[in-house]
């Protein structure tokens, strides 16, 4: 049974200008609700005003603690940045860092946050959800942390990464990966819903190979069956699919064109599914 509401989610706005460009596009010719902006993106700024003029996107907060630039200086957070103040370029060896330093560095991991959050509030923008670059947040430590802003913030919507087997092994997934965030979502889920926040039955990758190809087929050749298949697949009340759109790329030309198709926006509405953004979704009862 499709699932009621769809969120289809632009990780990365405000990396660059192609990936603010292809956002909009998504947005205002498909099928994309929402997306997750970066507060120390290249095009932060850039990305704030499309925020404003575009309240049909649903705008969260993409926390980045791993490949990326950090808000504060090296001077405050010394343990997480290099001279240039740029993160550990790697989330594996970012996320092992903290693990194995987290009494040092969990006040430094805290500020930055904190920090990140103030930039979008600080642009008047109240994010509707949060994740993570590179999913890092799924770090168990990392994560409480993040939900304990989230519910002093009032931010009701976290991502927690879990893909059905099926539609994780059609997608292309390295099931060792797979494997890994199904754990972590069962650490991780239980604590977040004690404090009130919500998550979507499943977070389901489009970027990956097998997944951009059969959504690309959506917009080159009018058939819609592949995505429909992945929502399918999904269950539950309320899914994601989230995706990576950039003008810059022909990876995420590709995903822009998947997400950005009006055909598949009306075939998704005609399965009787909903498509909204986690703003959207704030006052619902949802099971």
């Amino acid at each position: 049974m499709a699932p009621l509401y769809v969120v289809i989610n632009a990780d990365d706005m405000g990396a660059s200008p192609s990936v603010n460009d292809a956002v909009c596009r998504a947005h205002e010719k498909g099928a994309l609700t929402s997306a997750s902006l970066m507060a120390g993106g290249a095009a932060f700024g850039q990305a704030s005003k499309i925020a404003h003029a575009t309240p049909g996107l649903s705008t969260g907060i993409h926390i980045t603690l791993c490949d990326g630039r950090a808000v504060l200086p090296q001077s405050k957070i010394p343990g997480l940045v290099d001279g240039n103040g740029f993160f550990e370029e790697s989330p594996a060896k970012a996320g092992y860092n903290y693990w194995r330093h987290w009494k040092t560095l969990s006040g430094q991991i805290q500020a930055e946050m904190e920090a990140q959050f103030d930039r979008l509030e600080a642009e008047g923008i109240k994010p509707s959800h949060a994740d993570s670059h590179h999913h890092l947040h799924m770090h168990p430590l990392v994560f409480r942390s993040l939900s304990s802003i989230c519910a002093r913030r009032g931010v009701k919507w976290i991502r927690i990464t879990r893909e059905p087997i099926r539609a994780a092994a059609e997608s292309g997934a390295k099931m060792a990966e797979w494997g890994v965030f199904r754990a972590l979502g069962g650490i991780n889920s239980p604590y977040s819903g004690q404090l009130g926040i919500r998550s979507a039955s499943c977070s389901i990758d489009l970027s990956r190979a097998r997944a951009v190809k059969a959504t690309d087929n959506v917009a080159k050749s009018g058939s819609c069956q592949p995505v429909l298949r992945f929502i399918k697949i999904a269950g539950g009340t309320v899914a994601e699919f989230y995706c990576h759109p950039d003008t810059a790329t022909e990876r995420g030309r590709m995903e822009m064109e998947a997400v950005g198709s009006g055909l598949l926006r009306r075939r998704i509405e005609e399965a009787g599914v909903k498509l909204a953004g986690f703003a959207e979704l704030e006052g619902k009862s949802i099971n």
